[in-house]
């Protein structure tokens, strides 16, 4: 995981309560939609009348691209979390 930048808490800052309230909805709603994605992993029965003998490798290699992207995200949200509630 890479380093992200995490936010000092401070009295002249936002609140830690609406931080860990604003990154957990953000954190809970990206693992929603993570969730759904993950429904949607393609399947090779949709691809095979394709032109492209390729198709199915390629469309997976993009579902498993955007997965990865919300995966990272998440993680990030979550150690958020987890600094705000320190």
């Amino acid at each position: 995981m890479k380093n992200i930048e995490l936010p000092i808490l401070h009295l002249n800052g936002s609140g830690r309560v609406s931080l860990s309230e604003d990154y957990s909805a953000a954190y809970a709603s990206v693992s929603s939609a993570l969730d759904a994605l993950q429904r949607t992993t393609p399947n090779a029965r949709d691809y095979y009348v394709s032109h492209d003998p390729q198709a199915f490798n390629k469309a997976l290699a993009q579902h498993k691209d955007r997965c990865k992207a919300l995966f990272l995200v998440a993680a990030d949200l979550l150690a958020l979390c987890e600094h705000t509630l320190q």
